[in-house]
């Protein structure tokens, strides 16, 4: 993190920090649910041995057990997709991916191995997130990521092969962006519950991409396409976080609202609203994370402050995930040397000053 590099501030501090940040976070969402008393909620959506009675609870699996988890989760979901609320479904549409697709990233680099099993298979955390929330699993995938000494790879071990990068990217737009895209669109309970297994596909189809574009064949380096991809992300979530603003410009309050939890939340308000508070905590606590993280990347003070600087200017004008996303798209640089944009701007100097002299 800083110079110079301490084992202690890379891997031992880590592992009090973002621990004590998940618990915090799942002790604020357990909290935020019991005051909105949203099993009294879900209750009346998904009633016990009340298949048919209502438009959610239905068949998903035919294990009534599990059908009746998976009726809460469409619940939940369907709340979130009414209209007085349906955009900010929108903006973590929009900004959200980098948090599910940066796992699947780092588990395709060379020097990944599968002793760190949080960072290896990623596609396993993140169906857990789906389970105990994602503002409560990133610290935890960020532990074991930060622990493992993953923040500073060699160039040898940091790359990413053609075939792996081009598999990340088919698996996670078509395993994640079109599960979500259909929900959204379709608004079904069964949709919406095949949206939830999305981690696993988007793994599955990781795996099966490269049994036909194999490493063996394809390994140069496919930094050009996980920069390509990360900046197409980041234009994706600036956009969209830059609409919000200007949709909302100059209501200071409208703009927190939008992103922010009430501070004193209210129980007699509609489920959408309760359901939205909810994810806007969620979100909110697993962005924190990230931006928190990015800090361990840098590799001098220098690059600590200009770390620092870089958030301070691009959370609120860009939003928090463009700003993570940001870091990371420099970090790749950095991880590439010569391959790197810095690299081949370097490069182009040195032979410009050489045929001047």
């Amino acid at each position: 993190m800083m110079a110079p590099s301490s084992a202690f501030v890379d891997r031992v501090v880590p592992l009090f920090i973002f621990p004590a940040l998940a618990m915090g976070g799942a002790a604020l969402l357990a909290t935020h649910a019991l005051e909105r008393s949203f099993k009294l909620m879900f209750d009346l959506q998904c009633p016990k041995q009340g298949i048919g009675l209502t438009q959610l609870r239905i068949r998903y699996t035919g294990y009534e057990p599990l059908d009746e988890g998976v009726c809460w989760t469409v619940a939940f979901f369907h709340a979130l997709m009414k209209p007085d609320v349906v955009d900010f479904m929108y903006y973590v549409c929009a900004s959200a991916p980098i948090i599910w697709i940066f796992p699947s990233v780092e588990a395709a680099r060379r020097g990944t191995g599968w002793l760190n099993f949080p960072v290896a298979f990623p596609g396993v955390t993140l169906l857990i997130s789906q389970v105990i929330t994602i503002g409560a699993t990133m610290p935890l995938y960020w532990t074991f990521f930060l622990a493992g000494g993953h923040q500073h790879l060699k160039q040898t071990t940091a790359v990413i092969s053609q075939a792996h990068a081009e598999s990340v990217f088919v698996g996670t737009q078509v395993g994640l962006l079109a599960p979500t895209v259909a929900m959204l669109v379709y608004n079904s309970p069964k949709v919406t519950a095949f949206w939830q297994p999305a981690p696993a596909f988007s793994a599955v189809l990781q795996q099966l991409y490269l049994l036909f574009r194999r490493p063996s064949q394809n390994g140069q380096s496919g930094y050009v396409t996980i920069r390509t991809f990360y900046l197409g992300l980041f234009l994706l979530s600036a956009t969209v976080y830059g609409t919000i603003l200007i949709k909302r410009f100059p209501d200071v309050n409208g703009i927190l609202s939008f992103f922010l939890p009430p501070l004193m939340p209210s129980g007699k308000v509609k489920m959408s609203v309760q359901t939205l508070n909810f994810l806007q905590l969620d979100v909110l606590l697993a962005q924190t994370s990230c931006i928190f993280a990015s800090f361990w990347f840098a590799d001098s003070s220098a690059e600590v402050l200009g770390m620092l600087a870089w958030h301070l200017f691009a959370v609120p004008l860009a939003g928090p995930s463009a700003s993570f996303i940001g870091v990371l798209i420099w970090r790749e640089d950095k991880l590439n040397g010569s391959r790197g944009a810095f690299g081949v701007q370097n490069k182009l100097r040195k032979q410009k000053k050489s045929k001047q002299e």
